[in-house]
């Protein structure tokens, strides 16, 4: 899949050619000013590169741990220690969600919040260009 850029700006100059009836340019109007404000959201939003982990599991704290690999991934870490390590190469999740929130000057909470807004926020992007694929066919 492009990056969403790259879909955003095909889709502009795609619309630009495409004439409706006016209830339905009107409602194409509305679709990407919501989509242009979700958008410019989803660009400033710290939590984007995290939203794997709600798309991984649909819920974000529904585990007691994370693979050594996704420990690697969320922190930017190698190791968290000896001592952090479960078996079966397991990070408990709250040291690994700790580590990136304090990073990030959150709580886990906040952490946790963010990153499901972020995941909640690109499903309504691909909703809204559905939509919009939608009304213009």
């Amino acid at each position: 899949m492009p990056p969403l850029d790259e879909v955003f700006k095909r889709l502009i100059e795609n619309l630009e050619e495409i004439r409706l009836p006016p209830e339905e340019a009107e409602r194409l109007e509305e679709l990407t000013t919501e989509l242009d404000a979700l958008r410019e959201a989803h660009e400033g939003d710290q939590c984007v590169r995290y939203k794997w982990l709600a798309k991984r599991t649909d819920r974000f704290m529904d585990r007691a741990a994370v693979t050594l690999k996704q420990y690697q991934r969320l922190t930017g870490r190698r190791h968290p220690g000896m001592v952090n390590i479960l078996p079966g190469d397991l990070v408990p999740w709250e040291i690994a969600v700790d580590e990136t929130a304090d990073a990030m000057r959150m709580t886990s909470d906040e952490f946790a919040g963010c990153v499901v807004r972020a995941y909640e926020r690109e499903r309504t992007i691909f909703r809204t260009l559905g939509d919009i694929k939608e009304l213009v066919r």
